[in-house]
């Protein structure tokens, strides 16, 4: 697909998190968003393969992975979009601001109230 969005480039996504609540509400909204050219989903990843796998071929991921850090690391990943606990969101939100790049959670990323 090409990245090309009436004169600039799709954001190429990766997503962490390929859970119930995300496979139900999440990743069709991002789905939609990829049929109107304006994110590429180009990562999934999910602690368990299989979560990843299925959302992989469900949703038309071009890869996906169980290393959440080392895909927010990745140079070619402009977006990252978080499904999880709150500290999963507190810890990758962080590396994904440190690496440049575009952070988009389902919740605040604190642990706690006073985070």
């Amino acid at each position: 697909m090409s990245r090309e969005v009436t004169g600039r480039k799709a954001l190429r996504a990766l997503v962490v998190g390929a859970g119930p609540a995300a496979v139900a509400l999440h990743l069709p909204v991002l789905a939609g968003l990829r049929d109107k050219r304006e994110v590429e989903l180009a990562l999934i990843c999910d602690l368990q393969h299989e979560r990843a796998a299925a959302a992989c071929s469900r949703f038309g991921f071009a890869e996906q992975t169980g290393d959440g850090i080392a895909a927010i690391e990745r140079s070619d990943i402009d977006a990252v979009y978080i499904f999880g606990s709150a500290r999963l969101h507190f810890e990758y939100g962080l590396v994904a601001l440190r690496a440049g790049k575009h952070l988009f959670v389902e919740k605040p990323i604190a642990p706690s109230y006073a985070a």
